[in-house]
């Protein structure tokens, strides 16, 4: 998208934002392609495809999960370009209702599903969300501009960079298996979306998934845009 953002100086302002916007869907789609054949996630939003898109790769079905993952990301960003169309006033008031116990409630939601979605043992879910934690909390506070355990080390104030986490955990291990076991497919079924959805089930979970996602977005971002409460008089 930086790259290509000059393109857009010259261009109508409809036309520019339609030309990044569409960067940045094809961007969010992308990411999954390496999550799905090689089990390192591209982007920070991939990392929950490589929980289900990299084993049906190893099975031979990588065509079927990329054809999945392209479906659903597509119905996802229709479903959300409409609903921030039609109900941003709406959350926009909801906003500005927000206060402490309102975002108590949305965090320990958020750390909750983190829990479910890790699947295994529950205390290895909050050990990953305390060590997540602890390196979140390197480099400068953005709310006081102090500096959090940098330890006099210049290149810890800007904290961990994800991309540089991800390679280190999931590239650099997944690489070095591959070289152990060897890097082998099956080879894959021919995929489209007619036969995709043919599955029973499959067509309702990418249609009514995108309503609890919806849900869970608006409050998170209902909470990232309200302000604190004033005191009471």
């Amino acid at each position: 998208m930086a790259i290509l953002l000059p393109l857009t100086f010259s261009m109508a302002p409809t036309s520019a934002i339609i030309l990044l916007t569409s960067l940045y869907w094809g961007a969010l789609f992308g990411g999954a392609i390496t999550s799905i054949l090689f089990n390192i996630p591209g982007e920070p939003w991939s990392v929950a495809t490589t929980f289900d898109g990299y084993p049906l790769a190893r099975q031979g079905q990588g065509g079927q999960a990329l054809t999945a993952a392209f479906s659903s990301s597509f119905v996802g960003a229709l479903f959300a370009v409409v609903l921030i169309t039609l109900f941003a006033p709406l959350l926009a008031e909801v906003a500005l209702k927000f206060g402490p116990p309102e975002f108590f409630a949305i965090q320990l939601l958020t750390f909750s599903s983190f829990i479910g979605l890790g699947g295994g043992s529950p205390l290895k879910s909050l050990v990953s969300i305390l060590l997540g934690f602890i390196m979140a909390a390197v480099g400068l506070d953005i709310v006081t501009g102090q500096l959090r355990m940098t330890f006099g080390i210049v290149d810890l104030m800007k904290g961990f960079d994800f991309i540089v986490a991800v390679i280190g955990l999931f590239g650099i291990g997944e690489i070095l298996l591959s070289m152990e076991e060897g890097l082998a497919f099956r080879a894959p079924p021919p995929a489209s979306i007619r036969a995709w959805c043919g599955r029973r089930g499959r067509c309702c979970r990418a249609t009514g998934a995108p309503s609890c996602g919806a849900a869970s977005s608006a409050s998170g971002w209902a909470s990232s845009r309200a302000g604190p409460r004033p005191p009471p008089s």
